[in-house]
Order: C-alpha cells, then sequence, then structure tokens
C-alpha cells in the first residue's frame, strides 16, 4: 500500500473479505493510505474526530514493521484527545 502523505510503499497484510468505497466517504475523512494492487481504501483520518482506520494487519510482519508507526501515531492521538493531556 502507499501511505498519502509520504508516498512511501509499505508492505502490510491484507485481509479483503470487503472494501471501502472511496466515494462513500467524501468530505468526512482524509484517505491516508490506498492499495497499490486494487486502489481500495486501506486508511483514513477523520476530520472531525480524534480517529484513523486502516484496512490490514499493522500488527502483523510481512514488512517487518512497516506500519509499527501507527501504534505510535493511535498512542500519541489518545493522549492529545485525554481531559488529562495524557498526565
Amino acid at each position: 500500500m502507499r501511505h498519502q502523505a509520504t508516498g512511501r510503499v509499505e508492505i502490510t497484510s491484507q485481509n479483503h473479505n470487503y472494501a471501502v468505497a472511496a466515494d462513500t466517504l467524501a468530505g468526512r475523512v482524509e484517505l491516508t493510505h490506498v492499495n497499490l494492487n486494487d486502489g481500495v481504501v486501506e486508511g483514513f483520518r477523520v476530520l472531525d474526530a480524534p480517529a484513523f482506520g486502516v484496512q490490514h494487519h499493522p500488527e502483523a510482519g510481512p514488512g517487518p514493521h512497516d506500519a509499527r508507526y501507527l501504534f505510535d501515531d493511535f498512542t500519541n492521538l489518545m493522549m492529545a484527545s485525554s481531559p488529562r493531556g495524557g498526565k
């Protein structure tokens, strides 16, 4: 898949039993990751909430750690959203 912000290609484990149609997300999310094989949405960030999602298995190790940064992103998002400011 391709990380849209950086252009970096990441190797991830896929399980495409369903796919998110990009045109149904317009105005509500920003696409963050796109599958290079079939063009489906692999990741998005919600525009009006502290939330994001991915359509792959970041805990798997095919890259072996290409998607590890997503766990840091999630932790940072939760810390910033905490009423205690991460304290």
